[in-house]
């Protein structure tokens, strides 16, 4: 993950109030803290680079980082918006603009404020209509190619205990789909593929 300092960072083992990332090709690792804080309670959950930025991921939050050296020693977080992130998974970026999912559902975040994409879904985003219990595998993944944003989420219901529906928002017309599948939804990954980015996922269909 390239940094606004030219190295790459790769988050693991959050707690509360810590991002831990490693610098490639240096093997060294480092703690942060988000000592500025809005709620006792609001977990850390991961992190994300989007242009020049990087941000840190809470619960109930999100925070700009920043440094002048060393994040070992100089880190400022700094409040970036009232809204966060389900677990790392339920964030990913297209074109500046990251797509999000917290408790209170999917939204897009440009760095100088939050889009309620998610308004004309609304009426979907309840625990009579979503398993909130299963919500550490729920997940957001863009398709590049087809400019998509796919919300996988667990339906009340729903056997198994990973996805088997996602809410998907068209980046181009704007507008709301629901797709269900027959499947578990494991994970997506990006590829480069005859000079185009795409997105496949891994399912389970035993």
């Amino acid at each position: 993950m390239p940094s606004p300092h030219g190295r790459c960072h790769y988050l693991h083992n959050c707690n509360r109030d810590k991002y831990h990332h490693n610098y490639c090709g240096q093997g060294v690792t480092s703690d942060s803290g988000t000592h500025e804080n809005v709620r006792d309670e609001d977990e850390l959950v991961g992190a994300i680079v989007m242009g020049a930025q990087y941000y840190a991921l809470k619960e109930h939050s999100i925070y700009r980082v920043t440094w002048a050296k060393n994040p070992l020693l100089d880190a400022q977080p700094q409040l970036a918006a009232m809204r966060g992130a389900i677990n790392h998974n339920c964030a990913d970026q297209h074109e500046n603009i990251l797509y999000i999912m917290d408790e209170e559902g999917p939204y897009a975040f440009q760095g100088n404020g939050v889009q309620p994409i998610g308004t004309p879904i609304a009426d979907q985003w309840s625990d009579q209509l979503l398993d909130f219990s299963k919500k550490s595998t729920w997940s957001v993944r863009v398709d590049p190619l087809e400019e998509l944003v796919y919300y996988f989420v667990t339906g009340s219901g729903d056997s198994g205990d990973r996805p088997r529906r996602a809410l998907v928002y068209d980046i181009r017309t704007k507008t709301w789909s629901k797709w269900t599948y027959s499947w578990d939804i494991g994970d997506s990954v990006k590829l480069t593929y005859s000079n185009q980015r795409r997105l496949l996922m891994g399912v389970s269909n035993d």
